[in-house]
């Protein structure tokens, strides 16, 4: 009865009419607003539609670097595998011939992580490990994030062949 005072109630005809004036405008208003809604939800699909597709770190920027790398390293083929571990890292690994990638039998293999690909940094596993001591069945502990970690320098290519024949 919010819009309806007790001094407008004569009869139920009355009481009726105003609740099927307000009940109308009420609609009309909501229409209103449910045609803008629709017009905004399709604009957002276009949007959606035509925004860009992220990049692929591994295919925009390790396959590359990977290319440049078997040429440096002297080697045939490589191989990218995802560890799907909390870090998104992945195992880039270096064959000298068609039978070691076939056999899994790697010259070379580093181990990198997405740092902060918003700067192109990229880091690798040192192979050595920290003193930090996970609990069992943390995290840390289920994640290996003992390992060492440091930059990728990908502006001197020397510096991460030597890397990657250490390692």
């Amino acid at each position: 009865m919010n819009e309806i005072s007790t001094k407008e109630i004569s009869s139920m005809e009355k009481v009726k009419n105003i609740f099927k004036d307000v009940y109308n405008q009420t609609e009309e208003s909501r229409a209103v607003f449910l045609d803008e809604i629709r017009r905004l939800e399709a604009r957002v699909t276009v949007l959606r539609e035509n925004m860009p597709k992220p990049l692929n770190w591994i295919t925009e920027f390790i396959e590359p670097i990977a290319l440049l790398l078997v040429n440096e390293l002297k080697v045939k083929h490589f191989k990218i595998i995802e560890t799907n571990d909390i870090q998104k890292s992945i195992e880039l690994s270096f064959f000298n011939s068609d039978d070691d990638l076939q056999l899994e039998r790697e010259r070379y293999k580093i181990t990198l992580i997405p740092e902060d690909l918003e700067n192109g940094l990229i880091h690798y596993k040192t192979g050595m490990t920290t003193d930090k001591d996970y609990k069992e069945g943390t995290i840390g502990a289920l994640n290996n994030m003992k390992d060492k970690t440091a930059p990728l320098p990908l502006d001197k290519t020397e510096e991460v062949v030597n890397i990657i024949r250490n390692l």
